[in-house]
């Protein structure tokens, strides 16, 4: 687990510098992991939708979650 201090532009848990998350993910047979401009606010989010899209997508190979 992280842990940041919330002031001065420093993160806190589950923050982003921006206050922005993306999910980007690599499919087999793919060498890069790609995105589709969904941003999210919080990580927790991102990585629901991370575990839900990958879920549904059988060529998933990895996710993660990137601040945007």
């Amino acid at each position: 687990m992280r842990l940041t201090v919330g002031c001065r532009g420093k993160m806190r848990d589950g923050q982003s510098e921006n206050g922005k998350f993306k999910v980007v993910v690599k499919v087999y047979g793919e060498s890069e992991f790609v995105g589709n401009g969904l941003k999210f606010a919080t990580r927790e989010t991102a990585e629901e939708y991370g575990r839900d899209l990958s879920s549904r997508w059988t060529a998933v190979e990895k996710w993660k979650v990137l601040d945007a």
